[in-house]
């Protein structure tokens, strides 16, 4: 048969394997199939979610009564503030001899301790003063006798309205000073024995101490001195 085969088909049969080699070729030289991924049904991840919780309320938090807090506590009763009125005081000044005199002079208010001046009023031809606006609190009265050293006309000495009274002594540079004692004639001996070069006097005065002033009332005090 090969004889046959090369003797009278040749080319048929060379045609025939040239076919044959070259589809086994073709089917060697094939690439590998490219595997295809298909999708599947699994959920793909999603990104990372916040995870909000949501507040509950248990039973008893449900019922409970909301307690209320007052912003304002212990609040005061506000009270009334006492404000400080001014006052007044007024009298007559008279000496008494056989009857009384009109004494005309100057009235001086001052503090108890420091004797400093807080008001001054003179007196008129009736012997009347009046000191105003007073704040209240506890003052000296201040009746000034003379300003030099000298007992009135028709005196031997003057008299102070009582015990309770005491003599003062003022000098040029507002100093001043009190001394025990119910006459003029007792005030003038004292100021003669400060042997001071330096102090002159420039009033001799009856001092009545402790004078109550009392908030808005218009306070009336009546002096009066004896001449002897």
């Amino acid at each position: 048969m090969n004889k046959i085969l090369r003797g009278k088909s040749t080319p048929a049969v060379l045609l025939l394997f040239l076919f044959l080699s070259g589809c086994a070729g073709l089917q060697s030289q094939k690439a590998a199939p490219t595997p295809v991924i298909l999708p599947t049904n699994s959920p793909t991840a999603a990104a990372s979610a916040t995870l909000t919780v949501e507040p509950t309320l248990t039973a008893e938090a449900a019922t409970a009564a909301p307690t209320l807090t007052s912003a304002i506590e212990n609040t005061a009763t506000p009270t009334a503030i006492s404000l400080a009125k001014p006052a007044s005081l007024s009298g007559n000044i008279t000496f008494t001899t056989k009857s009384k005199k009109t004494f005309m002079t100057v009235i001086e208010l001052r503090q108890g301790d420091s004797f400093k001046l807080i008001g001054s009023a003179k007196t008129d031809f009736n012997g009347k003063y009046t000191l105003s606006a007073i704040q209240p609190g506890n003052y000296g009265l201040w009746v000034l006798f003379n300003t030099r050293p000298l007992i009135p006309t028709g005196c031997r000495d003057v008299l102070l309205p009582s015990s309770d009274w005491s003599l003062g002594l003022e000098y040029l540079g507002d100093l001043s000073l009190t001394v025990p004692g119910n006459s003029l004639q007792k005030l003038m001996l004292i100021s003669k024995n400060i042997n001071d070069a330096s102090l002159q006097v420039k009033g001799f005065y009856a001092v009545m101490p402790n004078v109550e002033i009392t908030s808005g009332t218009d306070k009336t005090l009546d002096l009066n001195f004896i001449c002897w």
